[in-house]
């Protein structure tokens, strides 16, 4: 039986898919993937935290947050069949340098009790996969912000658990470049939580993206 939060959730995600995303069209860099978040949507406040822990800025500036684009994607692992049964909608925030080249993604999901693998904590699969999210946002923001088409795909991935990530929690993956060498792209990154009024990295990863052809085939 559906619980009644999870009915809600459904009912969203019908709107949704009814509506099309109504919010204004990210700039062309992120405007393959994201929409801008609503203007009445509150940056999330973890989000916040590390944000201006990491980059040292005093707030953030919402013309860089952004939320996946439910019309272009709807039926996405994460951003589709997920958001009815574990996570709730994921923020993104990227960090540009003053050549407008991203250079740091952030990501914020709220994970909830349906998302355990242990009994009161994540299932690894799933970090595992938020992680792979995160690689793939930055890949896609910071080749297009180079001038590129950003269309890549994961070629390696490997995690390693840190400390038992507890559920429900908010969690933000952190993904920066590591290197590029032609078309591979590779990334480093890791997942906080908060805990007893700190940060705690509970998993971190390393990754490697492959840079797609002009010629791939497309689905």
């Amino acid at each position: 039986m559906c619980s009644c939060s999870s009915f809600l959730r459904g009912l969203q995600l019908l709107k949704g898919s009814i509506l099309g995303d109504e919010e204004d069209e990210a700039p062309q860099v992120y405007g393959d993937r994201y929409v801008q978040v609503r203007r009445d949507q509150p940056l999330p406040a973890l989000l916040q935290r590390v944000v201006t822990d990491i980059t040292a800025v005093p707030e953030l500036c919402r013309a860089q947050a952004f939320r996946r684009s439910r019309r272009r994607f709807p039926r996405h692992f994460l951003h589709g069949t997920l958001q009815s049964s574990g996570l709730d909608e994921a923020m993104y925030y990227f960090e540009a340098d003053d050549a407008a080249v991203v250079q740091r993604a952030f990501v914020h999901w709220h994970m909830k009790e349906s998302l355990e693998g242990p009994a009161g904590y994540g299932h690894g699969g799933c970090l595992a996969a938020l992680l792979d999210d995160a690689f793939g946002s930055f890949v896609n923001a910071h080749l297009r912000s180079l001038g590129r088409s950003g269309k890549a795909m994961t070629a390696f991935l490997k995690v390693d658990y840190k400390a038992p990530t507890p559920v429900p929690t908010n969690v933000v993956c952190v993904v920066t470049l590591d290197r590029i060498d032609g078309r591979k792209v590779f990334l480093q990154g890791h997942l906080l939580i908060e805990k007893e009024n700190g940060l705690l990295k509970t998993c971190e990863g390393t990754a490697l993206f492959l840079e797609l052809k002009q010629d791939w085939p497309q689905p």
